[in-house]
């Protein structure tokens, strides 16, 4: 019975340390590229363009940022007002859509904005 408890738990601690080891190379996967934001190509980009780019949408992504805090405080509101998040929701794109085109001008491979890929 003793040798069984023994044989059990050393199998058992060998499926922890897998499981954990899987579990913190995936969530490492999400910490260094996952989530919302730009969703750019990882193909060469010269880089006086790119700095061209920033400048040139740096009033462009302020805009951006100050829509998603506004919409963020606009669903943290006990009785959220629905015409007004999906307003705001129709700025956000245009103005998603409008760093798409700007990006696409400053011959830039741009994915959008959206989930992408870690990378």
């Amino acid at each position: 019975m003793r040798k069984k408890l023994g044989t059990t738990l050393i199998a058992l601690s060998i499926l922890v340390l897998a499981a954990g080891t899987t579990w913190a190379w995936w969530g490492s996967a999400y910490c260094l590229g996952w989530g919302y934001g730009p969703a750019w190509s990882q193909a060469p980009v010269n880089s006086q363009a790119w700095a061209k780019f920033q400048r040139d949408t740096l009033e462009l992504r302020q805009k951006l940022a100050a829509k998603n805090q506004e919409l963020a405080t606009l669903y943290a509101q006990p009785q959220p007002d629905q015409a007004r998040i999906a307003s705001v929701n129709q700025e956000i794109a245009g103005l998603r859509a409008e760093l798409i085109k700007k990006a696409g001008e400053a011959g830039l491979p741009a994915g959008g904005y959206g989930y992408g890929w870690p990378g």
